[in-house]
């Protein structure tokens, strides 16, 4: 081999080795940033540890007195894995009776990526999973001493609520003079909060879009959007 050839095969290691260096940065780089972004929440997929998870579960559960982890009538399992509080994540959600004198029925979904436990229920009302279909969690509500409704569970404000079916139809035919803020609350549940200037309260239906609602300082409804993905229609404006 010549000395040229030599000096040619030298440079074409060089080059060869600057680029698998400079590859292998690059994907160390890539990992990091969609291992941070998994963590910050983002739409890059994740991994949860599931079993560790519902682990983490049955602690939480124990640590009431006298639990015991209940099943849903379709869920026999103990466990529905599906996002419902919204964030990206599967959530983990169940039920369990704990209590010896004063027995409840509680509801809990555990936020695995969050690791937060949400519930329902405590000494006034008991509430078990009756079934989960498409994202609708459907759960019995008992109040002491003999009063039993059937109604949905919602999650919104970082928080458990139950109430009725939220549809269209429920906020048409809302009686605007009467109907204030926690007549609503109470028949479908608690709402998020959007807005600054405008400050809307804003309830998810069953359908997938929103019911956006302003009220005025004496807590009247001022107006009704419904808003899906694509498109904002209002049904109602109070004149004064």
């Amino acid at each position: 081999m010549t000395k040229t050839n030599q000096n040619m095969g030298m440079i074409i290691i060089q080059k060869m080795t600057v680029f698998f260096v400079t590859a292998t940065v690059i994907l160390s780089l890539t990992a990091c940033e969609k291992s941070q972004a998994g963590v910050n929440g983002s739409d890059i997929e994740t991994t949860l540890d599931m079993e560790k998870a519902i682990n983490d579960l049955d602690d939480y559960c124990a640590g009431h007195p006298v639990c015991i982890r209940l099943d849903s009538d379709e869920y026999p399992d103990h466990n529905i894995i599906y996002d419902f509080t919204g964030d990206g994540f599967d959530d983990i959600i169940t039920c369990f009776t704990y209590g010896s004198g004063l027995v409840r029925d509680v509801i809990v979904v555990y936020d695995v990526a969050g690791q937060v436990f949400y519930t329902l229920g405590d000494e006034k009302a008991s509430y078990r999973i009756k079934a989960f279909d498409d994202g609708l969690l459907t759960a019995e509500e008992y109040i002491y001493p003999d009063k039993y409704s059937v109604g949905k569970v919602y999650f919104s404000g970082n928080e458990l609520s139950f109430g009725m079916d939220r549809t269209r139809e429920y906020f048409e035919n809302l009686d605007k003079e009467s109907s204030l803020e926690k007549k609503i609350v109470a028949d479908i549940g608690t709402y998020g909060i959007q807005g600054s200037g405008i400050i809307y309260h804003v309830w998810k239906l069953n359908d997938g879009t929103e019911a956006r609602v302003v009220f005025d300082s004496k807590r009247k409804i001022t107006m009704i959007y419904f808003v899906s993905a694509d498109n904002s229609e209002r049904i109602y404006r109070r004149e004064y």
